[in-house]
This record gives structure tokens, sequence and C-alpha cells, in this order.
């Protein structure tokens, strides 16, 4: 038996030896992977400061983040609050995000008229009962770490949040969500820190028990690199989310050649950079009147580190590119990074270079539909034209 075919054979094999739905740290799916070269995801290059804010102004800073103002949600959902920029406050130093009492008459869908009956009964202009406070940053962020020193409060019915969310579209328009949740405290337990991995509707939770989290301020930190995301409490590392694993086993980032592994739900692409106080709408979470209003969520400084060799690289013409699953049953992802900002060029091409199938590719992340395509090998070539660099991806295509 060939090489090739007896790996083929034992990958395709595994998942009845070992469970397909694989479980990492909370979270069970995932895809298995059968890479067609070696990977090194590996990095220890030097970080490097490349985003701050201490807010020494006496407003939001308008070049970094946007203040928001939201509609309201209809009856039962999560939140009960509208968010608006007047919750929004620098002072001394401080971002203050503030939930508050107030009612205000506000729009739950921005587009409907006024008077339109919604999906609970009520009016799409309504009442609500509490306002409160949202920033997010002007630009996405990728792989880094992100560190910011808050502090949250407490009571019931008091929800703060630093989140990082992003979504794309694949070919059919359908929206691909993703997000990672640095911490949430709800349901008046401040001393329990929730954490979550959002990826294409699969969840990945995990909680960790502390003191009092709203006495004092904390550095809460997120390490984000492509195979793996840590959280971190004062410099202390609370929770390991892995991207990569083989026979249940975390591989970190190397990947060999021919080898079956297996690849959690895992976020690739940016995202926008979230802070947040809401009041929960979930039963038994509500606010009562032990509630201390208003609730405030306090951040003294924001900052975002990059690994010194990737902003490097980023300041030339470099063409960065990767297509998987890798084997594949007829759907391929190609994620660009091209500096020069442009549209690339993607063909697939034969084993004779008898070109295929050709597109433009104007979006950092797209599905290609390749099930018109024979099982077999392939080769994914992306091109820059305005240098000519080119990058090849050899594909196994096996339906």
């Amino acid at each position: 038996m060939k090489k090739w075919i007896f790996y083929l054979w034992i990958f395709w094999l595994w998942p009845l030896c070992v469970n397909a739905q694989f479980f990492s740290d909370n979270c069970s799916g995932g895809t298995n992977i059968l890479p067609v070269q070696d990977i090194n995801l590996c990095n220890d290059s030097e970080w490097v400061l490349v985003f701050e804010d201490n807010f020494d102004g006496d407003s939001l800073d308008r070049g970094k983040w946007k203040g928001s103002n939201y509609p309201g949600s209809i009856q039962g959902g999560a939140h009960q609050n509208v968010v608006t920029l007047r919750n929004v406050v620098v002072e001394n130093g401080i971002l203050n995000l503030i939930a508050k009492p107030e009612q205000v008459q506000e729009l739950v869908i921005l587009w409907l008229d006024s008077n339109e009956i919604l999906s609970d009964g009520l009016p799409n202009y309504r009442w609500f009962n509490y306002t409160a406070g949202l920033t997010k940053s002007l630009r996405t962020y990728s792989y880094g770490y992100f560190e910011a020193s808050c502090k949250i409060p407490s009571g019931k019915g008091i929800w703060p949040a630093m989140w990082m969310y992003g979504d794309y579209k694949d070919q059919y328009n359908n929206t691909i969500e993703q997000e990672i949740d640095v911490f949430e405290f709800w349901e008046d337990k401040p001393n329990v820190l929730n954490m979550n991995v959002h990826h294409d509707g699969v969840m990945c939770p995990s909680k960790n028990r502390g003191s009092d989290y709203s006495k004092n301020y904390h550095t809460y930190g997120l390490l984000w690199e492509p195979y793996k995301i840590e959280w971190y409490v004062d410099g202390e590392l609370i929770r390991r989310y892995s991207r990569y694993y083989q026979y249940g086993s975390d591989v970190g980032c190397r990947l060999n050649a021919w080898q079956p592994y297996q690849e959690t739900p895992f976020p690739k692409d940016s995202m926008t950079l979230i802070f947040n106080i809401a009041v929960d709408n979930r039963d038994g979470n509500k606010p009562d009147g032990s509630t201390p209003f208003p609730a405030k969520f306090q951040i003294d400084w924001i900052r975002y580190y990059m690994r010194e060799d990737i902003i490097s690289a980023s300041k030339g013409d470099a063409l960065f590119s990767q297509v998987f699953p890798n084997p594949n049953v007829g759907y391929i992802r190609v994620e660009v990074e091209n500096n020069n900002s442009g549209p690339v060029k993607m063909k697939v091409v034969d084993m004779q270079f008898t070109t295929l199938f050709q597109k433009e590719l104007n979006e950092p992340s797209t599905e290609i539909d390749i099930r018109f395509l024979g099982d077999g090998m392939y080769f994914i070539i992306i091109e820059n034209p305005a240098n000519h660099q080119i990058n090849r991806h050899k594909v196994l295509l096996s339906k």
C-alpha cells in the first residue's frame, strides 16, 4: 500500500476509533484535518505595544473608539436596556460605562415603522426602564495580546463585559459569526469570571472562581495566537484554549505533514474590541430593590501588543495566504493578508498546471465551491497583481 493511501485510510477510520466530536476545554465539535505540508505556527519574537489609551482627556477619543447609540430589544431579550452615548463618560483618567434606571422611548428595529407590532406583541417604538453604555474600537484587531485595567460593578442584574466580535460573509451571503469573551460577570456573582469562544454557532464556555473582582481594579489579559487563546488575571493564567489536537492531546504550534489532527472551533478573522455594561433581562438575573444604581464599569487603561516580526512583515509588500480544510469535500476557505490592500487573483490548477477555475478575491476570507472538480490533488495559486508575488497551496479533494 502506498504511503499516502495508508495515511488517508488511517485518517478516515480515525473518527471510528476516537469520537469525531472532541472536547477542548468544555467545547464540543471540530473538524478532522490532514496537512499536506509541515505547519509551524510558533512565534517567540518580542511583543511591541502598538495601541494604548489611558483616557487622559475629558471625552472619548473618537480617533480610537466609537461611542454607540443602540436601540432596545424585544421583550424577553437578554438585555433590557437602551445603549446611549450619554452613559459613556471620561473623567479623572477613567472611562466610565454607566447603567442606570431611567425611562426612555426608543425603536427596537430602526428601519420599521414605530407602530409596527413585533413578535412579542408590542409596538416597535416603546418604553424602556434602563439605559447603559458601550464603546467599541474603530479598527479591528487580529492575533496579539490585549489587556485592560478594569473595576467591575456588582449587583443583581448588572452585566459588565470585555469582548471581541467579528463576522464575515460566505459565498452564499450567510453571516459567519465569531467572538471571544475576555470576561463577563452576571448573576450577582462578582467572584465568577465567565469566558467564552464563539465560532460559527459553537460556544466553548469556561468559568474561573476567585475573590470578589468588584472590590478593586484588576488587569485582564487575552493572548490570541494562531494556535491558542489564553486568559490572564493580574498576570496569572486562568484558561488555555488550544486549536489543534491529536488523539485527544494538545499539539501546540507545530503540525506534521500527513498526520491526522483535529481542529477546534477557532476564531481566525480580525475582530472589534468592545467594552459594555448591560442590564440583564434573563429569568432570575433581573435587577431588584437591592441593585445599586447607577452602576459603573470603570476602565483605567487599555493596551494591545503585536509580535515584532508580524509588525515587520506587515510593513512590507508580503502576501500571506492559507487554504483549508485540507483534505476537503468540495468547499475550501481562502484567507489572504495582502498589505497592498488591493484584490488578489486565485486560480485552481491540476497536477499538470492546467487552469480549471479562477476568481478575483476582494475579501480577506472567501469560501469557494470546488465540488465540480473530480477527486484528486490540486494546486491553489494566489497571486498579488501589484508585485506578482505568488503563493501555492496543495489541496486534496475527496468527496
